[in-house]
């Protein structure tokens, strides 16, 4: 009956035990300055990359392609 009593304790505090460990911030969460700074940089780089290259593509196929169309819609 004694072992059964501790492994019940042992069963409750295991939870604790690992909320402990993962409020130190070494978790997938935690704040990472390196990972922002390069997620913004490369962020731009896509960012400037559509606007410069794909998005006019996008608009001159949309501006084609409703010049087509008839006004059914």
């Amino acid at each position: 009956m004694r072992s059964v009593g501790l492994g019940a304790i042992a069963g409750f505090t295991a939870p604790l035990k690992l909320a402990a460990q993962t409020e130190t911030g070494t978790g997938i969460f935690s704040l990472n300055v390196g990972l922002v700074v390069w997620t913004w940089i490369l962020f731009g780089v896509t960012l400037l990359v559509l606007v410069k290259w794909v998005f006019p593509l996008i608009s001159g196929g949309l501006r084609s392609c409703s010049g087509s169309r008839s006004s059914s819609w």
